[in-house]
């Protein structure tokens, strides 16, 4: 099973960098689902950055939420713009909290 993840704007801080971007796509293989967030929480402890296609993968990761409750064991991160700094794991934008354990 998958699914997609799309919002139009997040902020993604990990232990060795932030992410920002105004928009990405979240999808992990197959049957995929579309959820519009405001909102959400995202936690990685393995992933690997590619900057050539701008995308981020990670094997085990924690993503929250208020209302639902989601499980993968990977998933591909893709932005348009995006910045890079150093900092702590976890995803923002502006309304609900997403949650999920590998």
């Amino acid at each position: 099973m998958g699914f997609e993840l799309r919002a139009p704007s997040f902020e993604l801080r990990a232990s060795s960098f932030e992410f920002r971007g105004t928009s990405f796509e979240f999808r992990e293989r197959a049957t995929s689902f579309e959820l519009p967030t405001l909102s959400y929480e995202l936690r990685a402890t393995g992933f690997e950055l590619q900057a050539s296609n701008y995308s981020l993968r990670a094997t085990v990761f924690e993503l929250r939420a208020s209302s639902y409750g989601l499980r993968a064991t990977g998933f591909e991160l893709r932005a348009a713009s995006y910045e890079l700094r150093a900092t702590s794991c976890e995803l923002r934008a502006t309304g609900y909290e997403l949650r999920a354990k590998s």
